[in-house]
């Protein structure tokens, strides 16, 4: 999917527009979604890059953790970012998580 194919009115489950509005209180700051944007870190295919399973849920719930337990993936994204941010959100039910989950799968 292009910047152009990209229309926010795919997000048209309840999870997805859940996920749209989570997102763009909790991560829009920090993360951005269309490549012409100056600041943040490029999510455009992140779930196509993430490993499978429960990761995305552990890192945003607390990616120290994921660090000190020398996860790879979680180490090469401090490596590629040189960033100093920690993902605590623990106040996130699994569905808060998944729903933004949901969202980033459109992008």
């Amino acid at each position: 999917m292009t910047d152009k194919d990209y229309n926010p009115s795919l997000a048209t489950t309840d999870s997805q527009i859940r996920g749209q509005e989570l997102f763009s209180k909790l991560c829009s700051d920090c993360h951005r979604l269309n490549k012409d944007q100056k600041d943040g870190n490029e999510m455009r295919g992140v779930c196509d890059r993430i490993p499978k399973g429960d990761w995305f849920k552990r890192f945003v719930l607390n990616s120290v953790n994921l660090k000190k337990s020398d996860d790879p993936y979680s180490l090469k994204i401090d490596h590629d970012f040189q960033s100093d941010y920690e993902h605590n959100f623990k106040k996130l039910s699994d569905k808060d998580i998944e729903d933004i989950y949901n969202y980033l799968r459109l992008w």
